[in-house]
């Protein structure tokens, strides 16, 4: 179970502090048990009506728990509706699919009918979990994806247990590549299949069958799917491959034959092909991808085929990821995210031309689903607003405003003093341009001295935004200025930055961080006799050792002192701040999509260079940890004779606050 409070406290550097004074109008961790989520916004096909999970900290239980509720399509008459998440109008909007707690154990499906009435009725009585839920075309059944699971047996011959026993149980037996998920941990044996339950209830169908992988989390998600308007087709990604565990970069479309579960690749060319949705006409299906390559990044694009496998091709060159393709009601082209220099926003893909920019606007805003009449609605957040629900319009005539439907926190915020945004762009190595943002404390003034956080995302091949961000906005309320950049290897700024660290990681990368600190520290505001604290979410491209050397480096450029040139690649270095100590022994167990790349990025040392570590979760729970020795024992981590600590939080895994 996720620790609530423990991830919200935790995620503070050590150099931070170790408490926080009690505060009414800074926004402090104590607030966060207050804090509100909203999530997955379905319009009813009429455009009348809203549903979305709102998600809330269940302070006895130490969990979020969640519940859907329901506007009109303008946000008036929000209110709760029942408890569960991933609400899904019926084609005919006369009914709405969720997913909650049922019999016998677990999350189920249900069905409330959206008369006056409101029935509810239990749909799926599953041993596993459901997920990725879906109306076939004419209302009668629901698709879905569930574990099928697999083991292999322990095959050494023990004696018979006695009845009553309490034997330790059998080992874990792993024969595959991946079998540990972030978040999840050891990640049960098996593959996610699509399964068929009617409307009102019975016994799920399993539709597809094979041992086969998606290309989202080296297989451990389940696959996208949707379904052709007449209902006797799902489209749907994955690697029906016996070494798919081994090839997590590629992915294919396949059909399958509603009725008789017959298989067949839709798209074969090598690839990483993903998200497939089909044209209201079934002739068309669009979906997201890249040709493959050795690249360990590269932008994909929107592109299209026809259902029978013919006529690929490319929609869009914008040299950027889309997200969320959603076909227009009129079958004219789609529309989808894409995200950009920070920013995100619908954008809109003509099969015979007529690309379009449908929003505008330094936000981050997701496209969730379309009404018959064009009303799109998504999560929405900018620099001094958390995510909420929002409506725009997909009509053609000017850039869409978006309106905000929702403001579950406002009840926190609207007596909070935060700290402002400012977007910087600053100059790097061989002429690049950086983008980043440094969020001053409330009340800022620029005749003071203030401590510098200098957060660094993982990926590495990830983009920051200047959107709200409650972690960011805390440090800042503690009276840290906090800096945050996208240096080279960051995604949204194109395929060439992106992958300008191919195996060459750190190199130009660190040059972008301390271009960074050497732009902050120069305004002539930060206090450089105040060690900065250097925050690194998670290095999971085996360059063990590296978050010291940043760390070391930060410190240096801060305090006006000469590092070390060579900084990125010595391991000799003081204290570290790192996530990832034993990543060079998981190597394979815990990569995901994308991390074929770093074997290019890949840069080794041994763990004897390692002095001193800390913690940051449950080892059991992250993918990127594995169990340690406790502190002071003689492992690699004391051969410095230098003390050591482990805090180990049970049953929780690494988590920013959003």
């Amino acid at each position: 179970m996720r620790s609530v409070f423990l991830a919200a406290l935790l995620v503070v550097p050590s150099a931070v502090r170790s408490q926080e004074a009690a505060s009414d109008t800074l926004l402090t961790v104590n607030h966060y048990l207050d804090w509100e989520q909203v999530a997955d916004p379905q319009v009813s096909p009429d455009g009348s009506r809203i549903v979305y999970t709102r998600r809330w900290v269940n302070k006895i239980e130490d969990r979020w728990d969640a519940g859907l509720w329901i506007m009109n399509a303008d946000g008036s008459k929000n209110r709760f509706l029942v408890k569960g998440s991933n609400g899904r109008w019926s084609p005919d909007g006369t009914r709405i699919a969720f997913f909650a707690d049922g019999d016998p154990k677990g999350t189920q499906i249900f069905v409330r009918w959206m008369d006056a009435e409101g029935a509810t009725s239990q749909v799926t009585r599953v041993t596993e979990t459901p997920s990725n839920l879906s109306w076939s075309p004419d209302g009668r059944s629901l698709a879905f994806t569930m574990l099928v699971k697999s083991e292999t047996p322990w095959k050494i011959s023990m004696p018979m247990a006695p009845e009553g026993a309490k034997w330790t149980p059998a080992p874990r037996i792993v024969d595959r590549l991946h079998y540990r998920r972030d978040r999840t941990g050891f990640v049960e044996q098996g593959t996610t299949q699509i399964f068929l339950v009617p409307g009102e209830g019975g016994t799920p169908r399993q539709l597809t069958s094979g041992d086969f992988a998606t290309a989202e989390l080296g297989g451990f998600n389940a696959p996208n799917y949707d379904w052709t308007p007449d209902g006797r087709t799902i489209v749907f990604d994955g690697l029906r491959e016996a070494d798919a565990d081994y090839r997590y970069r590629e992915s294919y479309l396949y059909t399958v034959d509603v009725q008789n579960g017959a298989i067949k690749q839709l798209v074969s060319k090598k690839g990483g092909w993903t998200g497939p949705v089909v044209s209201p006409d079934g002739r068309t299906v669009a979906f997201t991808g890249h040709e493959y390559g050795t690249f360990s990044y590269r932008a994909d694009e929107v592109w299209t085929v026809g259902i029978d496998g013919s006529g690929m091709r490319t929609l869009t060159t914008y040299d950027r990821d889309p997200a969320a393709v959603r076909w227009s009601p009129d079958g004219s082209g789609v529309f989808f995210a894409l995200a950009e220099q920070g920013t995100s926003n619908v954008y809109f893909a003509g099969l015979h031309g007529g690309n379009r920019k449908v929003t505008d606007g330094d936000q981050m805003l997701s496209l969730v689903s379309i009404a018959r009449d064009l009303t799109g609605v998504g999560i929405r957040s900018d620099a001094t607003n958390p995510a909420d629900v929002a409506r725009f319009s997909l009509k053609v005539g000017g850039r869409s405003p978006t309106t905000r439907l929702t403001s579950v926190n406002a009840d926190v915020l609207d007596r909070m003093r935060l700290g402002s945004t400012e977007t910087v762009w600053y100059a790097s190595t061989g002429g690049a341009r950086v983008e980043g943002w440094i969020i001053k404390p409330p009340s800022f003034d620029r005749s003071k001295k203030y401590p510098l956080i200098m957060e660094i995302h993982g990926g590495p091949h990830g983009m920051y935004n200047g959107a709200f961000s409650y972690q960011l906005q805390n440090f800042a309320a503690d009276g840290y200025v906090v800096l945050i950049t996208n240096p080279r290897g960051s995604t949204g700024y194109g395929s060439a930055f992106g992958n300008a660290i191919e195996r060459a990681y750190p190199s130009v990368d660190y040059d972008d961080l301390m271009a960074g600190v050497d732009t902050v520290v120069g305004r002539g505001y930060i206090d450089t006799d105040r060690r900065p604290a250097v925050h690194l979410r998670l290095l999971r491209c085996a360059v063990l050792g590296e978050a010291r050397a940043v760390d070391q480096a930060v410190v240096a450029r801060v305090r006006g002192q000469r590092e070390d040139t060579d900084a990125p690649h010595d391991r000799r270095a003081g204290s570290a701040h790192a996530d990832s100590p034993d990543r060079g022994v998981l190597l394979g167990a815990e990569d995901a999509e994308g991390a074929g790349g770093d074997a290019a990025l890949q840069r080794r040392v041994s763990r004897h260079e390692l002095q001193a570590v800390e913690f940051l979760a449950d080892a059991a729970l992250h993918a990127e940890l594995v169990p340690a020795a406790p502190a002071g024992t003689r492992d690699d981590r004391n051969r410095g004779r230098r003390t050591a600590a482990l805090g180990d939080r049970p049953n929780t895994f690494r988590t920013l606050p959003g």
